[in-house]
């Protein structure tokens, strides 16, 4: 058995693992990120093409390393991103970019920051010595790896690692419902000059609700969300969403994607035969499984509660801005929702607090593992909200090693004014 020593290791690959890695790498320490797949990106990955989405909350960047991407994407030779409206009411403006640019870049910035990336390795185990992680067992085809680590941050999705090490926690809402997984495809070769004349509805209902009745779309499609892809003549379809999904079986998933890669082509086809614009389309792109919204819920030194988001608080541990409206997606039944819940030219922050264990010493989580009701939750989830408290829980990882101490003794003032400096903006109160 394999064993290696880090300063920090980071377990996920998503947007906030990236940001958890990077910015602990760039402050010099030896940070090992675990990624259970072939690819790092998290939701980019699953979902290609996926929009970038509440960066710009209350009409200004929520910095950062969200930042640093978008202004890298745009040096290259052929600028790679663009960041439009959000053509359903109440979201900010949305990142859209080259996907392949976007990982070109985002490794670079990796390899940058000196982090060994570590790809199809999954981490199963943790052991412990008393309330402090000593090390995880990984799996790595089929080789077992011990990998320790002075500080870990789990940044999973599902926060196996954390639950392991004792951390509290809860699967979905308060009756263990999830909210539905996506599968997304693109589409080529529209002509959107003759899609926009034939609708004004952001939702194509006026065609939908006739096909759903004649057995041409399922039921569940009686919205569409369709948008401009990055390329001019592409459109990005989030619009196949399967409700009653456990993200945490790995049979639920499969089944989900067997369901959804075949709406997913009845979708494509109903789209050339009955909107204009469409008939000569073709489909380039489609996720290779559902993206999960939603699965474990961990427990916090504070739980971020709607009431706080409803008044704009911010925080005086706040480490990152955020006016994403409360994006509940099939929870119960086919229906989705994205109702403001603050207003507008308004925001809150998230407390760096919610990604801290109670008792487990020096272990963080972060992205949608933070602690949250569930209103909470549908409006913080954002990939931009995600990086940047990724990069928060990176700069604690940093300073619990050179102070020596606990998670839970951290002065989290000195991390909000370190985000402040690597600038994050709309902190402080």
């Amino acid at each position: 058995m394999q064993s290696y020593d880090y300063d920090i290791v980071v377990i996920g690959g998503g947007f906030s693992g990236l940001g958890a890695a990077i910015s602990a790498g760039r402050n010099g320490r030896k940070v090992c990120l675990i990624e259970s797949t072939n690819q790092v990106g998290g939701v980019i990955s699953t979902c290609p093409n996926m929009p970038i989405g509440a960066a710009y909350p209350a009409g200004f960047s929520v910095g950062g390393l969200i930042d640093d991407l978008v202004q890298r994407l745009s040096a290259l030779n052929s600028p790679a991103v663009e960041v439009r409206p959000c053509i359903l009411d109440d979201f900010g403006p949305e990142i859209m970019y080259d996907k392949w640019s976007l990982f070109k870049v985002i490794y670079d910035m990796l390899y940058e920051a000196r982090v060994d990336v570590l790809h199809n390795t999954f981490a199963s185990d943790v052991e412990m010595d008393g309330l402090t992680v000593k090390s995880v067992k990984c799996h790595q085809n089929s080789k077992e790896l011990i990998i320790r680590s002075r500080v870990f941050i789990d940044c999973s999705g599902d926060g196996n690692i954390a639950i392991k090490s004792g951390v509290s926690s809860h699967k979905g809402d308060s009756k263990g419902t999830m909210m539905g997984a996506s599968m997304v495809f693109t589409m080529r070769n529209v002509d959107w000059n003759r899609v926009d004349k034939a609708t004004q509805d952001p939702y194509f209902t006026d065609y939908t609700s006739e096909a759903i009745q004649s057995g041409k779309l399922h039921q569940d499609l009686k919205k569409l969300y369709i948008m401009k892809g990055f390329e001019k003549d592409s459109a990005f379809f989030n619009s196949v969403i399967i409700g009653n999904v456990d993200g945490t079986d790995v049979q639920s998933i499969n089944q989900a994607v067997i369901i959804a890669r075949e709406r997913c082509y009845s979708l494509a086809e109903f789209v050339k035969k009955s909107i204009p614009g469409f008939e000569n389309a073709v489909m380039t792109d489609m996720g290779h499984s559902v993206g999960i919204r939603e699965t474990n819920h961990l427990e916090g030194m504070t739980t971020l509660k709607s009431e706080s988001l409803s008044i704009g608080e911010k925080f005086d541990d706040g480490i990152v801005a955020c006016d994403n409206p409360v994006d509940d997606v099939f929870r119960e039944g086919a229906e989705f929702s994205h109702e403001r819940i603050i207003g507008k030219g308004d925001y809150y922050t998230i407390p760096l607090s919610t990604m801290f264990p109670r008792k487990v010493k020096n272990l963080m989580f972060s992205g949608r593992l933070l602690s949250a009701d569930e209103t909470s939750f549908a409006s913080v989830r954002g990939m931009s909200q995600c990086m940047i408290m990724g990069q928060a829980c990176g700069l604690s990882a940093v300073e619990l090693i050179k102070q020596e101490i606990d998670v839970q003794l951290l002065d989290r003032s000195l991390i909000v004014e370190q985000m402040i400096a690597s600038g994050v903006n709309g902190l402080g109160k």
